[in-house]
């Protein structure tokens, strides 16, 4: 028999990539994903595991290039934001899942949001999946916030970067994806014969903030910091824990790296 889980993926530009090879892992482990909940990139990839589009979804993301993610960009000269969002979602309605209730998904899902009106965390458990969605990815001053029932919706990993939090199925024991994992100073690549593919493997030292920009890593030391701070607090069953500077936020063309990352890291964890 299947053990039951809720999951919770955290947030954190292109490295939640990491989640798709996470939930693949934890299949492959015999784990029955029984609830879910996602803010921002975990609410994206969360929402089409819910509505039974991560195969789709997978296949367009191993596909893409840099030239095919700028195409997804639809830049607007709007005050809120540079960019519209409206894109993307055509494209997932063509190619990976169509817009459905949240509240019918086979699996319950949650998408995190954050209400700048109100300066609270807005959960999403009903209404349209697209518009979970769209709010929860919403970056402040980089996508156009969504406006819905008088808030003013954003990031959902602006306040939570890690939803543990939101775990409705009390009963299930939680894993959480969190993408601010302490940085790896290396990764060496291998070739793992019986899956006869190159999957990174990974070292986690102590923390070490490496030469990138200053921003980013304040930004991510921050991420880093609540992120760790909510395990202590919620205690999850199991975290697996993805390097923050495994790539940037807005790096998607390194899907094939990243997918496999987060299957590398998932598949050591509870194998070791």
């Amino acid at each position: 028999m299947k053990k039951e889980i809720a999951l919770v993926l955290g947030g954190g530009g292109a490295k939640g990539l990491a989640h798709i090879g996470a939930i693949r892992a934890l299949e492959e482990l015999g784990y029955s994903i029984k609830e879910v909940v996602g803010t921002s990139i975990g609410a994206l990839v969360g929402g089409a595991y819910c509505a039974g589009g991560l195969d789709e979804m997978e296949k367009k993301m191993r596909s893409m290039t840099k030239t095919d993610y700028l195409k997804l960009v639809d830049f607007t000269l709007g005050k809120e934001g540079w960019v519209k969002g409206d894109r993307i979602f055509e494209i997932m309605e063509k190619e990976i899942i169509s817009d459905q209730n949240v509240g019918n998904l086979s699996i319950p899902f949650t998408a995190i949001a954050t209400d700048l009106n109100s300066n609270e965390i807005a959960p999403f458990r009903n209404g349209s999946l697209f518009q979970a969605i769209r709010a929860s990815i919403s970056i402040p001053e980089f996508f156009v916030p969504v406006h819905q029932d008088g808030m003013k919706l954003v990031d959902g990993g602006l306040l939570s970067p890690l939803p543990i939090e939101f775990v409705q199925n009390k009963d299930l024991p939680v894993f959480a994806v969190n993408l601010s994992g302490k940085p790896t100073a290396k990764a060496e690549v291998i070739k793992e014969s019986s899956e006869n593919r190159i999957i990174p493997k990974i070292h986690l030292p102590s923390l070490k903030i490496v030469s990138v920009d200053i921003l980013t890593s304040s930004i991510e030391l921050m991420l880093m910091k609540i992120s760790e701070q909510t395990i202590e607090l919620r205690k999850p069953e199991q975290v697996i824990s993805i390097p923050w500077n495994s790539c940037l936020f807005h790096e998607f063309y390194k899907a094939e790296s990243q997918i496999e990352l987060g299957y590398t890291i998932a598949i050591q964890q509870f194998k070791s």
